[in-house]
């Protein structure tokens, strides 16, 4: 009974649906009529004496002031483009492909019925299990653990009793070099003296500056011995301390990796208990799954149904929204001059919302073709959509005709 009910309500909104689409295509078949009907027509304020209109006020409603394509002062001819509301224009039809967008998904949405449930199948019992693999992994880590501490006490010990030959080294080219200051020191001293003898040969003055020269460069090379050497020390320093903090590492790996195997053979066992526990539960449940999974069934096809009906009310809820938008699309028209003329003056009279109100006075030019033949239903060539029409905002008062 519940099956036929949802069947009746699937139909309805179908009808109302089919009900949406078809009013759709009638607003849009009656677009020219409902676009000139909103449209007042212009208040004649003075006539010719043969009884034409010469000065024509307009009083229109316009969403923004980019709507108007003329401006105080502006000569127009009949037939040209006064207004336009192509922001609007323009955000209805994305408006209105969206919910196009939407329908679309909504309609292409697949909707699975539920499978009748099958019966479920007996409970096996559990294999066999072995932990040796465990066990040996947590007696290798152990070994492992003794060589890394024993690799590790080594390296420690020779580094306590065997100094670094670069140690040595060091020592003798700081030596040197100390050796190399005092003998340059002495130098400069003895090179003092004789200058301050003036009985002296002037030979041994230069033969004195030659010895000073020779023992700067005897220190300097000294200097970069020390410092070559110094630097061997420090390398050699860094690798010992290296070696002994890889040891270190590996020895706190070996450690990590013993704990490792323990806790996967503890974890094994957890699992193993569990896995054992819910096989003891699962044979006491299987009765009572097969009544839950008939239940079930039951409830998610009363889902899928309310599903269906859910996406039937959706579609004819766009399709009703689609109906506006078309509707309010129909109503935007392209405003158009009856005549050929000059635009006198544009008054912004209020603003409701986002309504502007304004009032634009035209005064009708001379001359046998200054009218459109029939200017309320005419509409001029469209322009390209990238053309700029545009001008400052000032105007209104004009004959709608549909774009």
């Amino acid at each position: 009974m519940s099956e036929w009910n949802s069947r009746l309500t699937i139909a309805a909104v179908l009808v109302a649906l089919i009900f949406a689409i078809a009013h759709s295509s009638k607003g849009d078949r009656n677009f020219a009529i409902a676009a000139n009907s909103e449209s007042s027509a212009p208040e004649v304020m003075e006539t010719n004496p043969s009884g034409s209109p010469r000065i024509l006020k307009f009083s229109l409603s316009l969403s923004s002031p980019k709507d108007l394509k003329v401006h105080q002062g502006d000569t127009v001819t009949a037939g040209e483009v006064l207004a336009d509301r192509v922001e609007e224009r323009a955000r209805l039809t994305i408006q209105r492909k969206s919910l196009a967008l939407a329908y679309q998904q909504i309609q292409q949405r697949v909707l699975l019925k539920p499978p009748v449930p099958l019966v479920p199948p007996a409970v096996r019992s559990l294999p066999p299990i072995s932990y040796a693999e465990e066990t040996a992994q947590i007696q290798s880590a152990s070994m492992a653990i003794i060589d890394a501490e024993k690799a590790l006490q080594q390296q420690r010990d020779s580094t306590k009793t065997m100094p670094l030959e670069e140690s040595s080294s060091v020592d003798s080219a700081r030596v040197k070099v100390e050796n190399q200051q005092r003998l340059l020191e002495n130098q400069k001293q003895k090179l003092q003296a004789v200058q301050l003898l003036k009985d002296l040969p002037p030979e041994v003055q230069l033969h004195e500056t030659e010895m000073l020269k020779r023992r700067s460069a005897e220190l300097q090379q000294a200097t970069a011995e020390y410092q070559q050497a110094s630097s061997k020390l420090t390398i050699a320093v860094n690798a010992r301390n290296e070696r002994l903090a890889q040891l270190a590492t590996a020895l706190q790996k070996a450690r990590a990796d013993r704990q490792l195997a323990i806790a996967k053979l503890q974890t094994k066992k957890d699992t193993r208990a569990y896995a054992e526990y819910e096989a003891s539960v699962t044979a006491a449940r299987r009765a009572e799954e097969k009544n839950q999974a008939q239940q079930s069934y039951y409830r998610q096809l009363q889902d899928f149904q309310q599903q269906e009906r859910d996406r039937a009310f959706q579609l004819a809820q766009i399709a009703s929204k689609i109906a506006e938008v078309d509707e309010k699309l129909s109503t935007i028209s392209v405003v158009t001059s009856p005549y050929s003329g000059k635009v006198r003056r544009v008054k912004v009279v209020g603003q409701t919302n986002n309504s502007l109100s304004v009032e634009l006075t035209l005064v009708v030019a001379d001359g046998r073709d200054r009218s459109l033949p029939n200017s309320t239903t005419s509409t001029p060539r469209p322009s390209s959509p990238n053309t700029t029409t545009t001008k400052p905002f000032n105007t209104t008062g004009f004959t709608t005709t549909n774009r």
